[in-house]
């Protein structure tokens, strides 16, 4: 029953009979009934899984069944919607969750078995955060909050819990397994245990991936002794209403695996059998590293010799599966596994295949649906081989037709010129110009080509600050003043994700109105341990900013003491000295001169180009910063002293970092705000300004020159890991030293945002509003973009914190 909604079924039931007790609400997603009875902050919870086209007739049963049995409810709003969730690409622990429902504590085992019974035979896809009440009914339950309870975690990161006995805590958002607190008992009593053997034969001995859709495991065949892949399709879910889901793909993978059998760097089929209404199909075990995984660690391969033999060997194996009438339709980095190709699921063999595309990397045309041709498979490709020379994901979502590959050639012509014509050509959009380019690349050499793009004009810089202005102001009253109670955004006052970043750069823009509600928002935040950037001590600055001085409860937090600049006493140490307290500033100095070992509050591991424990927002930079900010208010002599001892050390792992920036293995990290050279430059050039030293900003402006040589190929648009934190940097360069050159570096960076940007140029989109947690923040969203775009616009403005 395509277009049925909920809510105006479930009203109409209450209305006369039950509209004294119940109260019927609604959203997008949910319609929602409750009584006026106060439920437990969480428990046990009951999930009755529906596809789509049942929901209608189910509610029929339950919701009456539920009205008059007295429990609160919520379920999905329509058929759209549930046929939304049971795509399970977006949110995959929401499969199946056609209805939730939230009895009282002593009503769990009594209305769940009752609702096995009263649904038993009926359909529904798996619910994976849950487990299952009976096996032949879609009910299912697991213990969750029935209102999100936010609380401090580890370094003030703040999630989503439970609290229990003795202090105890249990981390309350699901996942795709099951998953209980310690503390609680199973109203079921059922077995954890699993079988040991997949379809009788197969030991599974390692997961490669887990999905709303099905599990992809590794394991061996105990017939053979062979390794085999064995991948899961679960029944009804990825059913977009034409009755395909996810077996539909795997039954088709089988019979593209038959149609290929014999073409090498293909997975040679092995078996297919069923396991209750779940399929499995195996298959040879062709490798363990698929593409994706070996160039965001490794780096980019450049048009490099791995890279021609690559694009070699992939076109010719394109052109193999052709020669077979088989069209892949679904070539992209995480299915690229040495030179071969694995998952067939949405593969055209004779012209017959289930729908479907790898956003960014298939054609328009194909995400339209229309039917499938070879050149589909040129343009993915292309793509694909666009990633791994660039180390550049597409553009993923697209507002008009080719534009993710619009994108994609301006940033190769930005890297490469003419010597990448060939891949323009395969992403061209042009079909024989397509066809002939992959055909070129199975017989010959690379060579250069006459195709390509100009460099691109400098950006309207005033005009696209007006823009990015315009949609935060568009934006931040239903993304963070009017946001749910139970969302992080309604209590996130910190300057890194919260209404303390949005408040501080909104100061700069003439707009009162928005910054006074913004204060209202961190006036009623949540109480949070101190930190700068992620803790009270940003929050109490933007309100003393705006005329509300709140004094600091504790310089620093003692309670979980560690030295960053992000959450721990470096932070603190600078929030303090801005707002003229040089008193609890000088207790976070002493606290980290008299610490002894460096406390990092993230301890990760040093890759080929990246320190952590020497970056800005997690290591000895940020503390660095500290220093010279207390040197140059106070002019202590002791920590001036200590400040020059660490000056020197950083100078030393800068200049290792910088020729690791450069050399084959360095990622886009290694020129970040938060622990790359954007960051320990920006210590470098505070040094100078204390100590006069040239050493600093010799290597300060060095490791500009990298952050120059990395800016197109960077992706991320934000201030703590991307492009707006090194464009900032490259303005205090050019701020250091009077140099025009840095800020020209700085322009670039802006052509680099719109080469990124999933809107059209006149009105370009940096940050994708619905798909990403803080779409408006400071760290990663529109409002650190803001504050690169403003002070491009005038470089005499301040930064964020001055």
């Amino acid at each position: 029953m395509t277009g049925w909604l909920s809510a105006p079924y479930v009203r109409g039931l209450v209305a006369g009979a039950y509209d004294h007790e119940y109260t019927v609400t609604g959203t997008a997603e949910w319609t929602y009934a409750r009584r006026d009875v106060r439920l437990p902050e969480h428990g046990w919870k009951l999930h009755v899984s529906s596809r789509a086209g049942d929901l209608a007739e189910l509610a029929a049963v339950l919701v009456p069944y539920l009205l008059e049995a007295r429990h609160d409810f919520k379920l999905a709003a329509g058929t759209s919607v549930l046929a939304t969730m049971n795509q399970g690409w977006e949110h995959p622990a929401t499969v199946g969750k056609a209805f939730t429902i939230y009895p009282e504590p002593g009503r769990v085992r009594e209305l769940g078995l009752a609702l096995a019974g009263l649904l038993r035979g009926r359909a529904g896809p798996r619910v994976l955060s849950d487990r299952r009440v009976a096996p032949d009914a879609p009910v299912y339950y697991r213990y969750g909050p029935f209102v999100n309870q936010w609380f401090a975690g580890e370094r003030g990161v703040m999630a989503v819990q439970i609290p229990g006995p003795d202090g105890a805590r249990f981390g309350a958002i699901a996942g795709l397994h099951y998953r209980q607190p310690d503390w609680v008992t199973d109203p079921f009593g059922h077995d954890t245990a699993a079988p040991e053997l997949l379809g009788g034969r197969y030991v599974v001995d390692g997961g490669i991936m887990r999905s709303a859709h099905g599990d992809v495991f590794r394991g061996r065949d105990t017939v053979t002794g062979g390794r085999v892949v064995i991948k899961q399709a679960r029944a009804y879910v990825g059913d977009a209403g034409d009755g395909a889901d996810a077996r539909t793909r795997l039954r088709n993978e089988r019979r593209v695996l038959g149609a290929l059998d014999g073409v090498g760097g293909v997975p040679r089929f092995v078996d297919h059998f069923a396991h209750g209404a779940d399929e499995f199909l195996v298959s040879t075990d062709v490798g363990a590293e698929n593409l994706q995984t070996r160039i965001l660690t490794t780096g980019a391969l450049g048009l490099s010799p791995a890279f021609g033999r690559l694009a070699r060997d992939l076109a010719r194996l394109v052109r193999a599966l052709h020669d077979r009438d088989v069209i892949m339709r679904d070539v992209t980095p995480r299915n690229v596994v040495g030179a071969g190709l694995v998952d067939f699921g949405i593969s055209a063999l004779h012209g017959l295949h289930p729908r479907g595309g790898t956003h960014g990397f298939a054609p328009s045309r194909q995400m339209r649906g229309e039917p499938a041709r070879p050149e589909d498979d040129a343009h993915a490709l292309g793509m694909t081989l666009a990633f791994a020379a660039t180390g550049l994901v597409p553009v993923i979502v697209e507002t008009e037709d080719g534009l993710s590959a619009a994108r994609m050639r301006s940033s190769l012509t930005a890297l490469f010129g003419r010597e990448a014509g060939f891949l323009h050509d395969l992403i061209s959009g042009d079909g024989p110009v397509a066809l002939a380019a992959l055909r070129a690349l199975t017989t010959a050499p690379i060579k250069t080509s006459t195709s390509g793009y100009g460099r691109r004009p400098c950006p309207d810089v005033p005009a696209l600050r007006r823009h990015v202005l315009r949609i935060i102001r568009a934006e931040a009253p239903r993304r963070v003043l009017d946001a749910p109670v139970s969302a992080y955004a309604s209590f996130d006052a910190t300057i890194y994700t919260g209404s303390a970043g949005l408040g501080l750069e909104l100061l700069h823009h003439g707009v009162p109105e928005l910054v006074g509600d913004l204060l209202g928002h961190a006036v009623r935040a949540r109480e949070r341990p101190p930190g700068l950037y992620l803790g009270s001590t940003g929050t109490l600055l933007f309100r003393a900013r705006m005329g509300d001085p709140v004094a600091a409860d504790r310089p620093f937090d003692d309670a979980d003491p560690h030295d960053d600049i992000i959450s721990g006493i470096a932070g603190c140490g600078i929030g303090h000295l801005l707002r003229g307290d040089t008193a609890s500033a000088r207790t976070c100095v002493d606290a980290l001169l008299t610490a002894g070992p460096m406390r990092l509050s993230v301890t990760g591991t040093p890759t080929a180009s990246t320190e952590p424990a020497f970056s800005y927002s997690h290591g000895t930079a940020g503390v660095l910063d500290l220093l010279l900010e207390y040197v140059a208010a106070t002019g202590d002599p002791a920590v001036r002293h200590e400040a020059r001892h660490r000056a020197d050390l950083l100078a030393l792992t800068a200049a290792d970092l910088i020729v690791r920036a450069r050399r084959p293995g360095a990622v886009p990290l290694a020129v970040s705000w938060c622990q790359g050279l954007s960051g320990i430059g920006r210590a470098l050039l505070h040094a100078d300004s204390v100590f006069g030293d040239a050493r600093y900003p010799d290597l300060a402006l060095a490791a500009a020159e990298v952050c120059t040589e990395w800016v197109p190929r960077m992706q991320n648009p934000g201030q703590c890991c991307g492009l707006a934190g090194v464009g900032t940097y490259l303005i205090d360069c050019a701020r250091h030293t009077g140099d025009v050159r840095w800020l020209d570096a700085a322009h670039d960076v802006a052509r680099q945002l719109l080469r990124r940007s999933h809107g059209p140029d006149d009105a370009p989109r940096f940050v994708d509003l619905d798909r990403q947690d803080a779409p408006l923040s400071w760290s990663s969203g529109y409002t650190g973009i803001l504050t690169f775009l403003r002070r491009l616009d005038d470089p005499a403005a301040p930064d964020l914190l001055s």
